[in-house]
C-alpha cells in the first residue's frame, strides 16, 4: 500500500520579501538537485547557526540570483533542506532540529561552496541572536569558495 507524498511549502519572510523553501523528507518531495560537497583543503569550525539564512554573491559582490544551497546531515551526507536564492542572492532554509549539518552553495558558472555548520536550539526566554552566512563563490576556473561569517 503506498502513502501519497505531501509536498510541503513553507515561506520565510526575510528584508520584506519571501522565498520559498522545500523543508526535508525525501528526495520526491521537491527537494533541489544539489549534490554533497566537502572539498575544503582545510574544513573550519562548525558556524553556530539558529537559522541558516544570508546571501550568496560572485567575487565582485554581484547578487547570484536562483544558486542552490543544500542542506546535509553531516554524518549520512543525507539532503534534508534546499531553497534557491532569490533575485537579491538571499536564502533562508527552514528551522532544522539542532545538530550538525553541511550547508552547500553550487550555481552553474561557479565553483561549489560548502561550510560546517551546527544548528542550535535556544532556551526558552533566551532566543538564539540570528547570524547570517554569507558565501561568496568563485569563478569555475578557481575553485576556492570563501564563506565569511557576520
Amino acid at each position: 500500500m503506498s502513502r501519497p507524498m505531501f509536498r510541503v511549502c513553507v515561506v520565510a519572510l526575510l528584508a520584506g520579501l519571501s522565498i520559498p523553501v522545500m523543508p526535508s523528507r525525501a528526495q520526491q518531495a521537491g527537494l533541489l538537485n544539489v549534490p554533497y560537497e566537502d572539498s575544503n583543503r582545510v574544513d573550519p569550525k562548525p558556524v553556530k547557526l539558529a537559522m541558516p539564512h544570508g546571501t550568496v554573491q560572485g567575487m565582485s559582490g554581484q547578487a547570484l540570483a536562483q544558486a542552490h544551497i543544500g542542506v546535509f546531515t553531516e554524518r549520512e551526507h543525507r539532503l534534508v533542506a534546499t531553497v534557491a536564492t532569490n533575485d537579491s542572492g538571499l536564502y533562508s532554509l527552514p528551522q532544522l532540529p539542532p545538530g550538525r549539518y553541511r550547508l552547500v552553495a553550487e550555481e552553474p558558472d561557479f565553483c561549489p561552496a560548502n561550510v560546517p555548520i551546527r544548528i542550535t536550539g535556544g532556551f526558552a526566554g533566551f532566543p538564539v541572536p540570528l547570524r547570517t552566512l554569507d558565501l561568496q563563490l568563485h569563478p569555475l576556473d578557481s575553485c576556492a569558495s570563501r564563506v565569511s561569517r557576520k
